[in-house]
């Protein structure tokens, strides 16, 4: 039996991860400064968005080394697409509400969701086997 998990299996952990941080995220914000909730459960939702859509392009059965690579490239092409069609769907429909404070609170809000991405794995690995 393998030490560390198959990679859907860790995609999956990673999405759970970054759920989480989304709901505890949203839920201070909703606390501390009501009206920004739903700037922050945006550019999260934003951030969980791009890495399920590099997920799904990334991990379909592939056998050969070039076509994992392939794949990687078309999956970070299409969580590109995503950041960028979201963040200019966002500016262009709400321009009178992202400025200052709100815009540095929908920017942070998707940090912090991409930070969770790469401290996810970190968290599942486990101690060496003796």
């Amino acid at each position: 039996m393998p030490d560390h998990p198959g990679p859907r299996s860790l995609f999956l952990r990673v999405l759970l991860v970054q759920a989480g941080v989304l709901a505890v995220l949203t839920v201070a914000t909703a606390w501390l400064a009501p009206q920004v909730t739903w700037v922050a459960l945006a550019g999260g939702s934003l951030a969980l968005a791009a890495n399920l859509v590099f997920g799904v392009l990334a991990l379909t059965k592939r056998r050969s080394a070039g076509a994992v690579l392939s794949a990687f490239l078309v999956a970070e092409i299409g969580k590109f697409f995503v950041v960028v069609l979201g963040f200019a769907w966002l500016f262009r429909s709400f321009p009178e509400q992202l400025h200052g404070l709100n815009a540095a609170v929908l920017l942070g809000a998707f940090a912090v969701i991409l930070g969770a991405q790469w401290v996810a794995p970190i968290m599942f690995k486990s101690a060496p086997r003796r």
